[in-house]
């Protein structure tokens, strides 16, 4: 049997649609009705509900009154369709109608739809009155009847021709009272009203339409997809044609194609989820741009102004915007921000490539990054853009430096090209400080390159300190200031942080009161949270420090130091000949009693010298530490009391004619220095930049001994840039060659950008300093410490008999080497030298008369006696053993050294071998640290005590023999001529980590 496909007419098309229609109708229920507002009141009106699960038309419907005539009804206006669970409103009158029910009701239902009717005879009475709703066929939909109405209250009905109900406030059709009348105008139910719908990006966009996407609101019934070009002053429907309220849909519709639309425009759409329980709050509005239209005002930027200013390192990998980025937001008045287009560009591709600029956009925060190719400058234009093509644009003025001389630990703090000193706040982040114009202190973080972490100005945080300004300032005649504090140094203990300016005149040599500070400031949380707190200042340090100089404070002579001369007017802090006058080291004493100032200039002259003449460089040979005792109690509010300040004897210290341009404290009570010239560096010895280590001891004449010239050398570090190391960020472990430590340098004459502009003149966004974490490195000398001069011992007759200089024929110089010293002997003509075999550096070395209870005389100890320090030996349980040797012109029959046994009293030989070597007499001998021979008595690194190198008779050694050998041997002395005179030696005031022998 054959088929034939069916094919149904236009007719029974048209017939099967309408009575689907009427079937999606019969949900059309009236559920609501006003009759009578209360003042102020509103036109009368009542709400039409679709109980179904369709979207039902709304267009051709007409209502009555109670006449419940078609022929009497009027026409319903103004919303299109309703959708499954709506309520919508119908109110008679027009737009002002509508605008007078959105006062009454729009605080409780501000987004029920409101469509309106008009005409004559269809008012509701306040006495009794009914509604009913008809089709464009006069088919009955839904009618409702009511008796007297109680004045602002409402009728709700649940079904069609139920009996009508008085709203009361919380009744079971979620009735609210609003500015008088009470009632559920959109709602019939307490059903939970729907989440608010997110709207998508639109797709499918042509030049007449698009299509609108989102996503649900949770528990609704339907969406209402709202459409305007004009803010939604004006709907449009899916066809482009203004009027129908809103585009009614189901829950399940989550998107809606639009057609009919022309020209440049922005189109907006939102969307509401609903129900019974009324409508959800808008979604957020989307924005679609048609042509060449634009939507609305230009999103916003907030964090990023106009021609920011930043700069990054070619080839860094610690670069911070090349790695985190810079940070800001943008917004928009409708489109929602995770929507806005960022979008980056540069102006120069050999500085920075298009491809170098990486842009995120998380709900309107936009992290930016700039990885450079070249040194220079480029403009990189930012622009965000809404989906309304609305655009707004920033420029930052950004700037590419090289690292073609960084080391692989090097790192770029920007902001200052003069950073001066550093204190250390944990392994990571570090204050820093700047001698040049702002007083601020930074905290950076020392993995990367890039902006301080956050900046203190010292006026932010209480720290005025009465800086003056202009001629004649803080009441000095002849002064001039600036107000720029000059910091230059500065040292943590505990909590606290000590800093202190240069105390110096200006490079003119003008007078500068406001770089007279000494101030502390405390730290207040940790990391990258660390914060300061002024704790109070002292402005008359350098005033005192000249008073104590021209009275003699420490027992040199009066003004002996110089500094008065050295800090007067017209003489500028880097002079030539090394007498100016600035402070650039500060740290603790090892008792952490005395704050130790540690002057670049002036260099002052060495011990048992006389005092260095002015306005000469001529015996200037010394750096110079002075310690404020009292530095703990100077700090007040109001800056002080002049003449307040206490200090103790100077310490000099002998860094190869260079002053102290920082000094650190370290956790095991070392001291790291670094040491540069006092006045400009060439890169050649002595003006140049070098390590040292110093273990905080010294001699009784001042001087610093034990200072170590490390291997790690500065200058090479900076692999040519004209930097200047200034500041020393400690280890939080001992120091041990492999230990890393920071040095911090001051690049202000660096020309970064290839401009020829130094970065002391840019503006500070694109200033920079120099970071470098390094190896401390192996103990490359000690320096010579021992007291005797280089003349002397240049006399001395060299152990291979020809030449003088190399007492021990060793090849090197006897006065270029810490652990060897030539001198005279005391009696017996000649030159005697004293090695340290392990190379510890050796200091007060001296030649003696023989003691008084020496059992020898001159003719038996033909050179006298000989005394010693030997420091740096390691400390160890029971004492480092250590090996010495002394040699002597060349005698026959000296055959022994003795040393007294500190335990017994007794004089006993130490001498393990006796060897000529060339024209002289060669005695090696061994002494332990804290043992029997060691003075100090002491496992303390130092070993000291005299020793007499002597003509033994032949008997047996004398640390063997019994009580009765000791006493033979006593009388052997005696009757060989060994004399009993007595004259005890002064001793030199010892330090840990030293021996001394004599």
């Amino acid at each position: 049997m054959a088929f034939k496909l069916f094919r149904p007419s236009a007719l029974a098309l048209a017939l099967a649609l309408a009575l689907a229609g009427l079937s999606a109708r019969a949900d059309l229920v009236i559920t609501e009705a006003m009759s009578n507002s209360a003042p102020t009141v509103t036109a009368d009106w009542f709400e039409l509900s679709n109980t179904g699960n369709t979207v039902v038309s709304l267009s051709g419907l007409k209502m009555d009154d109670n006449s419940y005539l078609f022929s009497a009804s009027v026409a319903m206006a103004g919303l299109d369709a309703i959708g499954p669970g709506e309520s919508v409103i119908f109110i008679e009158g027009n737009a002002s109608a509508i605008t007078a029910f959105r006062n009454k009701w729009g605080s409780a239902f501000p987004r029920v739809r409101v469509g309106t009717y008009s005409g004559s005879s269809v008012g509701l009475s306040a006495t009794s009155d009914g509604v009913v709703v008809f089709d464009s066929t006069g088919t009955e939909l839904t009618r409702q009847g009511f008796g007297a109405a109680t004045l602002g209250s409402s009728f709700g009905w649940t079904s069609n021709n139920s009996a009508a109900t008085v709203s009361t406030a919380a009744d079971s059709h979620g009735s609210v009272a609003s500015n008088g009348d009470v009632g559920s105008p959109g709602r019939r139910s307490n059903a939970t009203v729907p989440s608010a719908p997110v709207t998508q990006a639109a797709s499918a966009v042509t030049g007449t339409g698009f299509t609108a996407n989102w996503q649900a609101g949770a528990n609704a019934s339907s969406h209402v997809l709202e459409l305007s070009t004009d803010n939604f002053s004006t709907l449009l429907r899916a066809d482009g044609s203004s009027g129908g309220g809103g585009i009614a849909l189901t829950a399940a519709s989550l998107s809606q194609a639009i057609s009919g639309l022309s020209g440049d425009v922005c189109v907006s759409y939102r969307v509401l989820a609903l129900n019974e329980g009324g409508a959800s709050a808008y979604s957020d509005t989307r924005q679609v741009p048609l042509n060449a239209g634009s939507c609305g005002t230009p999103p916003v930027f907030t964090g990023l102004s106009n021609n920011t200013p930043l700069s990054g390192v070619v080839g860094d990998s610690r670069d911070h915007y090349a790695n985190t980025g810079t940070v800001f937001s943008v917004s928009d008045a409708v489109s929602a921000a995770n929507a806005l287009v960022v979008s980056a560009s540069s102006s120069n591709a050999a500085v920075v490539d298009n491809s170098g600029l990486s842009v995120s956009n998380s709900n309107g925060t936009v992290t930016l990054k700039v990885t450079p190719v070249g040194v220079g400058y480029a403009d990189i234009t930012v622009t965000v853009r809404n989906e309304g093509n609305a655009s707004a644009s920033r420029v930052i003025k950004y700037a590419a430096s090289s690292s073609a001389s960084a080391n692989a630990s090097t790192v770029w703090p920007s902001g200052r090209s003069d950073l001066s000193t550093a204190v250390k706040v944990d392994d990571n982040h570090v204050l820093l400080a700047d001698d040049e114009p702002a007083n601020q202190i930074m905290l950076f973080d020392r993995r990367r390159s890039g902006p301080a972490v956050a900046v203190f100005p010292l006026t932010s945080i209480g720290g005025t300190m009465g800086v003056g300004t202009g001629a004649n300032c803080e009441s000095i005649t002849g002064a001039s200031c600036d107000g720029e504090t000059d910091l230059e140094a500065g040292f943590a203990l505990g909590t606290r942080v000590y800093w202190t300016g240069s105390h110096s005149n200006n490079k003119n040599g003008g007078i500068r009161p406001d770089r007279w500070r000494l101030f502390a400031t405390d730290l207040i949380g940790s990391g990258a949270g660390t914060t300061l707190s002024f704790v109070g200042y002292y402005k008359h340090l350098r005033t005192d420090l000249l008073a104590w100089d021209n009275a003699n404070g420490h027992q040199l002579g009066a003004a002996y130091l110089g500094l008065s001369t050295s800090a007067g007017s017209g003489l500028a802090p880097e002079s030539a000949n090394l007498d100016g006058f600035s402070i650039e080291g500060m740290t603790v004493s090892p008792n952490s009693a005395a704050a130790w100032l540690g002057f670049r200039a002036p260099l002052v002259a060495a011990p048992g010298q006389g005092a260095a003449t002015a306005g000469s460089s001529t015996g200037r040979t010394h750096a110079l530490l002075i310690p404020v005792t009292n530095f703990n109690t100077l700090l007040q509010a109001n800056g002080g009391t002049a003449g307040s300040a206490t200090f103790s004897t100077p310490i000099r210290l002998n860094l190869g004619g260079r002053g102290i341009r920082e000094i650190r404290r370290t956790v095991d009570n070392q001291y790291l220095i670094i040491a540069g010239p006092p006045d400009g560096a060439t890169g050649v010895a002595p003006k140049d930049f070098r390590l040292y280590t110093w273990d905080g001891s010294v001699g009784a004449n001042g001087e610093a001994t034990n200072l170590a010239l490390r291997s790690t050398a500065l200058t090479s570090l900076l692999r040519g840039m004209s930097a200047s190391p200034e500041g020393l960020i400690e280890p939080s472990t001992a120091l041990t060659d492999n230990v890393s430590i920071g040095i911090l340098s001051d690049a202000g004459d660096v020309v970064f950008y290839g401009d020829g502009t130094a970065a002391k003149d840019l503006s500070e966004p694109y200033r920079k300093s120099r970071l470098d974490t390094v190896t401390l490195g192996s103990t490359a000398s000690y320096v010579d410490t021992d007291g005797v001069s280089d003349s002397t011992e240049s006399q001395v007759p060299s152990a291979s008999g020809g030449g003088t200089g190399d007492g021990n024929g060793d090849g090197t110089p006897d006065n270029q080497q810490a652990h060897v010293a030539s001198l005279p002997t005391a009696i017996g003509g000649g030159f005697a030298t004293v090695v340290s075999a392990a190379g510890r550096p050796l200091s007060a070395v001296a030649a003696n008369a023989l003691p008084q209870d020496a059992p020898a005389t001159a003719s038996t100890a033909p050179y006298g006696a000989f005394s010693f320090t030997a420091s740096g030996i390691p400390v160890v349980l029971g004492g480092s053993t250590e090996n010495f040797e002394l040699f002597l012109p060349y005698h026959p029959q000296i055959n022994g050294a003795l040393k007294k046994n500190r335990l017994t009293n007794q004089w006993v030989n130490v001498a393990t071998s006796v060897v000529q070597v060339g024209n002289k007499t060669k005695i090696s001998f061994s002494l332990t640290d804290g043992g029997a021979f060691d003075t100090d008595a002491s496992v303390n690194g130092q070993i000291q005590d005299p020793i007499i190198p002597v003509i033994l008779p032949a008997v047996a050694s004398v640390p063997t023999l019994s009580t009765w050998g000791l006493l033979s041997l006593s009388t052997v002395l005696a009757a060989t001529g060994w004399g009993a005179q007595r004259r005890r030696r002064g001793t030199l005031a010892g330090r840990s980590g030293k021996r001394t022998a004599a």
